[in-house]
């Protein structure tokens, strides 16, 4: 198992040639067809992050893929608003929630809301990545 064919993507194919000898001297060339395959990707690291209360505006985390099929070693770029903030992920693995912090202010002492999403390499390899945001007893406005 080759560097060079495990970087071949699915569809991609090479063709090796070899020369053979036999004992009687005569020669013939051998041809070995490599058909390349969708290897996994392999994602690694932060997959959680967490905030209380009003606290944090930005709770973020960084991602890697190890991808052996050549141009695959990257994420797909997302952004999405949401219930109690904008999520965004770039093609680095950088990901961050931009806490809307009066959704958050909005939650009881103690009361949390978890919220997860789901990244996907170049080649669609998966990873949840998980926030949990949890309230604290804000001091009433008089």
């Amino acid at each position: 198992q080759s560097p060079q064919w495990l970087a071949l993507q699915a569809g991609e194919q090479v063709t090796e040639h070899f020369t053979i000898s036999t004992l009687d001297g005569s020669t013939r060339v051998v041809s070995i067809v490599l058909n390349g395959a969708d290897d996994a990707a392999v994602i690694t690291g932060t997959t959680q992050g967490a905030v209380t209360g009003t606290g944090a505006t930005v709770i973020s985390g960084q991602l890697a893929v190890n991808d052996p099929d050549h141009d695959q070693s990257s994420f797909q770029p997302q952004s999405l608003a949401t219930d109690y903030g904008v999520w965004r992920v770039d093609a680095a693995g950088q990901w961050r929630f931009e806490v809307d912090a009066q959704a958050v202010k909005a939650l009881a002492q103690g009361q949390q809301v978890q919220r997860t999403w789901t990244i996907r390499s170049l080649d669609g390899t998966s990873q949840a990545v998980s926030v949990v945001l949890t309230g604290v007893n804000d001091l009433p406005v008089i």
